[in-house]
């Protein structure tokens, strides 16, 4: 049994390292769209995607991270694109970035993101990654708390997701920056 796990493992393992070099940007730079998840409003393939980031990866580090509110880069768009029925019938009559992972699977609705943000910037990603809250709580789990400095407190696996809505909901009005605030005070923290 053990044996037949170690085979499995060192299998994983060693295809793992034939791609790693590609997506870590060893060969070339790498752009990577991430879609920031709010999981409490839930979508087919995760959350509500409220905000977007734009990671470029090089030589196995994040060079650049830019985070944007969903609705500045989803105001940008000039072309229809025809939404889902649920969409089209329950929100509005055009496909934005922000509903974009209404379809049953993450390729559909990860290649429909990154059809729409090529709409929305000219910018063509390598590769789409969702991140929800509970993608963070793992990371944190991970790392252990951080002090967000710019807001004075320090927050782990467990008070993440709290201090993220709570902050947010209570800060929210139209062309408020609180979202991409968080995240990036967050990320950088990360990084």
């Amino acid at each position: 049994d053990i044996t037949s796990r170690l085979k499995q493992t060192y299998s994983k393992l060693l295809s793992l390292s034939e791609i790693l070099p590609t997506i870590l940007g060893f060969y070339e730079d790498k752009n990577y769209l991430l879609l920031f998840q709010n999981d409490d409003e839930l979508r087919p393939t995760g959350g509500f995607i409220g905000s977007i980031g734009d990671a470029v990866v090089k030589k196995g580090k994040i060079q650049n991270l830019t985070i944007q509110d969903v609705y500045e880069l989803d105001g940008q768009l000039r072309n229809h694109i025809e939404p889902p029925f649920i969409v089209r019938r329950y929100l509005q009559p055009h496909l934005y970035l922000r509903d974009s992972n209404f379809y049953l699977n993450f390729q559909e609705s990860a290649s429909m993101a990154a059809l729409l943000y090529n709409l929305e910037t000219g910018k063509k990603p390598d590769a789409v990654i969702a991140i929800d809250l509970e993608v963070l709580r793992e990371i944190l789990r991970i790392t252990g708390p951080i002090k967000l400095q710019n807001f004075n407190v320090t927050v782990d696996s467990d008070t993440v997701s709290q201090f993220i809505q709570t902050t947010i909901k209570d800060n929210f009005f139209p062309g408020s920056t609180e979202k991409r605030d968080i995240l990036n005070s967050l990320f950088t923290q990360l990084l």
